[in-house]
């Protein structure tokens, strides 16, 4: 099977609806989970989500060159522009250009820990269900109007040039190329493609990963760390709790129904969610639903772009460092959040 890529050319009632107490739910999932510190851990891709073409950052590339090669570099293509930025692997503040990029298929992928089980279906009124700890690869994000969405959607992008030895491939230095190296499904330097992104699913890994909480709010964390250690298990997994969502598919109803608030909004905002068979399948599952209309989604893009055309380049001035937004989520919604409580969230 090979996943689907694509180029970027009646009400419901409420009256059973159970009232969810979402603040004993997260502090029964911080303490559950024991991750108020970030540890690493082996975890499974347990699902890859087809989120459409959706807008992209602006490129980021760091930048040693000088100012007249940065007006240089201006003059060639109007679209770029420099900025300084901090830097939270090296701890310093870099030099960066930047351009626009235009939209492209982008993916997003859960990863379960299978050594930590969660039960939150007695909390949505259902009976006892302990299932593995879900997390977000990336994170999630809440934008300024309350819609939640995924922080770090992965983009489908394949270069072919001397930095992937003339072949088509997702760039060896991207997190998909380096999570289907550390599992083995490809020998680093050789090709992986993005029709082949739906292999990395049941794949074990480690993640760091944490589960907490900051100011009140709950929080998650999670990112691909490594490949297993020799003498590393793989964990078990139940193979039903794996799921492939596309846009063009017949997705599992039962699968649809999991899928996150974040994951469903950001679908939302791709270029091509409207009229697409994944918007008709999520309408009927969730007829009331404000993720399921485009224009309420996406009327916020998460980065516009900054390109200054031919502005003369300035350094920005040095900001002290602070904890990136995209690193938080969580189950209770702050204020006026896009949250839909007709679904059991996994």
């Amino acid at each position: 099977m090979a996943f689907s890529t694509r180029t970027n050319t009646q009400a419901s009632s409420n009256t059973n609806r159970v009232a969810v107490d979402w603040a004993a739910l997260d502090k029964y999932v911080v303490e559950t989970a024991g991750l108020q510190s970030e540890e690493v851990l082996t975890g499974v891709i347990s699902a890859v989500y087809d989120l459409g073409i959706q807008e992209q950052e602006d490129a980021k590339l760091e930048w040693k060159g000088t100012e007249e090669q940065e007006r240089e570099e201006i003059a060639k293509n109007g679209n770029t522009y420099f900025e300084d930025a901090y830097d939270y692997e090296s701890k310093t503040t870099k030099r960066y250009k930047r351009y626009p990029q235009k939209p492209v298929q982008s993916v997003a992928f859960s990863v379960d820990f299978p050594d930590i089980l969660i039960d939150k279906s007695p909390f949505f009124g259902g009976e006892s269900s302990p299932k593995p700890l879900r997390l977000i690869l990336g994170g999630e994000f809440v934008l300024k109007g309350g819609t939640k969405i995924v922080a770090k959607p992965f983009p489908l992008v394949a270069r072919k040039n001397d930095k992937t030895n003339n072949k088509w491939s997702f760039p060896f230095n991207s997190t998909i190329y380096k999570m289907a190296a550390a599992a083995k499904l490809v020998q680093h330097g050789d090709p992986f493609v993005p029709q082949d992104v739906d292999k990395l699913l049941g794949a074990a890994l480690q993640f760091k990963a944490r589960v907490w909480f900051k100011d009140g709010f709950y929080n998650e964390k999670c990112s691909f760390s490594a490949g297993l250690a020799r003498g590393m298990t793989t964990p078990e997994i139940d193979d039903s709790l794996l799921q492939l969502v596309q846009f063009d598919a017949d997705n599992s109803d039962e699968q649809l129904k999991q899928l996150r608030i974040s994951v469903r909004n950001t679908m939302a905002r791709a270029s091509d969610y409207e009229g697409s068979k994944l918007q008709a399948q999520l309408l009927k599952l969730f007829p009331n639903s404000r993720a399921n209309t485009q224009n309420n989604a996406s009327s916020e893009p998460s980065e516009p772009s900054k390109a200054q055309g031919n502005a003369k380049p300035q350094a920005k001035a040095k900001e002290a460092p602070k904890a990136p937004d995209v690193a938080v989520s969580g189950n209770e919604p702050p204020p006026n959040i896009d949250f839909d409580d007709d679904q059991v969230p996994f």
